[in-house]
């Protein structure tokens, strides 16, 4: 996993950091942001946590914080791919359960649902835009087929996993 301590080892050195950087997908970039940005901000609210790391090592961190920004806000981080191709999108919607998530982000009229157990936990396709959306206590995971080869293999593959495991 990368992650913000992996990062750290290779931090002292320009190329093996931007090198690490480099095989970052988009969703793991962004949860890096996020570690490092919660690393700065525990780090000035209680600075005894961190008197082991030195203000190089911030001065590094915010460094890599701003590459990680520019990268992601230009589009020049490839994204998650599932085994089949599709490119996958997480987020968090923290606010509701998965009717309230249907009627806000899934507009489009072909969305049917595979899979809902209770209100915490659903599986929604749209065949016409070849999207697949999961939906757990608030964490959102979106899919964009390539073609429709790649879709229905991965909603078999998800409903496959729903089968087995709800």
């Amino acid at each position: 996993m990368k992650n913000l301590s992996a990062l750290e080892a290779v931090l002292d050195y320009d190329k093996p950091s931007r090198r690490f950087l480099d095989e970052l997908n988009e969703n793991q970039m962004k949860d890096l942001s996020g570690e490092i940005f919660a690393k700065l901000y525990w780090s000035k609210r209680n600075p005894q946590w961190y008197e082991k790391d030195t203000n190089r090592l911030f001065a590094r961190l915010r460094w890599v914080r701003r590459i990680i920004k520019k990268r992601l806000s230009s589009g020049q981080v490839k994204p998650e791919l599932t085994e089949n191709g599709s490119v996958m999108d997480r987020f968090n919607f923290p606010c509701g359960d998965t009717l309230d998530f249907f009627h806000r982000y899934l507009q489009h009229p072909k969305w049917v649902v595979v899979y809902q157990e209770s209100g915490c936990i659903a599986f929604w396709k749209n065949e016409a835009t070849l999207e697949l959306c999961t939906y757990c206590e608030g964490d959102v995971v979106m899919m964009k087929a390539p073609d429709e080869t790649a879709f229905f293999r991965d909603c078999n593959r998800l409903s496959w996993w729903y089968a087995d495991n709800a």
